[in-house]
C-alpha cells in the first residue's frame, strides 16, 4: 500500500510539472508563482527545461516530440529576447530617439520598479488587450521575490531591462555599482533567460556612479522624454503630463512597482487608446533604437 501511494504521488507531481511547463511554453497568463509552488521546482530549474542551458529535467529522454518543442522554443526565445543594440547607442544615454526620415509616429512605453504581484499582472493584461508591447525596468530584489511575474513579462513578448538590485539613490563606488547592476543582470538571466543591454538609474540620477559603470559596460542608459509622474500625480495630471510631452521617437515613463499603482492601472487603457487615436504606434525600447539614427 505504501509503494502504491508513493507511485501515485510521483505520477501526480509529474503531471503537475508537465502542466506548468506546457503553460509556460504557451505563454499563458497563468499564475506562474503558483505553478512553481505546486511542482516544487525553482525558477532556474524551470528555465533550464526551456532555454537549453541544460538537458530538460521534466521529461523522459525518449520523449522526442517534447524535446523538439523545447528546442524550437529555445531558438525563438533567444531570437526574440536577447536583442542586440546598434553600436552607436551602446554606452550612451538616450532620452528619445531621432527617427530621421521615418514618418511613423512610434513611442516606447516603459514601466519601472517592478515586478509586483498586483500591478504588473494588471498592466500585462491591459497591454495584451490592446495588443502592444512595452519595456519593463526591473529591480533585482523584486525579481527575486516575484520570479513568476518576471517570467510572465517575457512570456508576453515585452522587453526587460536592468533597474539595479534595490533601487538606491546614494553615491556608489565602482565596486558597489557593479554589485547593483551585475547581481541584477545575473538574476534576470537565471530567471528569464534574457541578457539585457538596457539600464535605467533609479530616480534618473546620472552622477552617483551607477550610470558611469553601466556605460563602461556598454549598457544603453535609457531615460525618458515624457514623465507621467504616476508615483505622485492624480489621474488627470498623469494624462496631461504624457499628452503634453509625448512626441514621435519618445519614451514614456510609468511604474508597475514601488508603491500603490492603482492610478497607473486605472488610466493606462485610456492613455493607450488616446495615443492610438493620435496615430501613435507602440514599440519596445530595443525596437525604437533599431529605428533610430546616431
Amino acid at each position: 500500500m505504501t509503494g502504491y501511494s508513493i507511485s501515485r504521488w510521483q505520477s501526480h507531481k509529474f503531471l503537475a510539472s508537465i502542466t506548468a511547463v506546457v503553460g509556460f511554453l504557451a505563454g499563458v497568463v497563468a499564475p506562474v508563482d503558483q505553478l512553481l509552488e505546486v511542482t516544487g521546482f525553482q525558477p532556474q530549474d524551470l528555465l533550464a527545461s526551456v532555454t537549453g542551458n541544460s538537458e530538460p529535467v521534466l521529461f523522459a529522454e525518449s520523449n522526442l516530440s517534447v524535446k523538439q518543442a523545447v528546442a524550437h522554443f529555445t531558438a525563438e526565445h533567444h531570437k526574440r529576447y536577447n536583442y542586440v543594440i546598434p553600436p552607436h547607442f551602446q554606452g550612451k544615454t538616450v532620452t528619445h530617439v531621432s527617427l530621421g526620415n521615418n514618418d511613423r509616429k512610434v513611442v516606447a512605453l516603459t514601466f519601472d520598479d517592478g515586478p509586483s504581484p498586483y500591478a504588473t499582472n494588471q498592466v500585462l493584461y491591459i497591454l495584451k488587450e490592446h495588443n502592444i508591447k512595452a519595456t519593463f525596468f526591473l529591480v533585482g530584489i523584486n525579481v527575486k521575490n516575484f520570479p513568476g511575474r518576471a517570467i510572465q513579462i517575457v512570456q508576453h513578448g515585452h522587453a526587460i531591462a536592468n533597474h539595479t538590485w534595490n533601487h538606491p539613490y546614494h553615491n556608489h563606488t565602482e565596486q558597489a555599482a557593479a554589485q547593483q547592476i551585475e547581481n541584477t543582470a545575473d538574476l534576470l538571466y537565471r530567471i528569464t533567460g534574457v541578457k539585457t543591454p538596457l539600464f535605467r538609474p533609479p530616480g534618473g540620477y546620472l552622477n552617483n556612479g551607477l550610470v558611469a559603470y553601466a556605460k563602461k559596460k556598454n549598457y544603453v542608459n535609457v531615460m525618458w522624454s515624457a514623465d507621467s509622474q504616476d508615483y505622485q500625480a492624480s489621474k488627470a495630471t498623469m494624462l496631461r503630463n504624457v499628452f503634453t510631452q509625448v512626441k514621435p521617437g519618445g519614451i514614456i515613463l510609468m511604474h508597475d512597482g514601488g508603491g500603490d499603482r492603482y492610478n497607473t492601472v486605472a488610466v493606462l487603457p485610456y492613455l493607450i487608446s488616446e495615443l492610438k487615436k493620435q496615430g501613435y504606434e507602440f514599440v519596445t525600447v530595443p525596437e525604437l533604437l533599431e529605428m533610430g539614427n546616431p
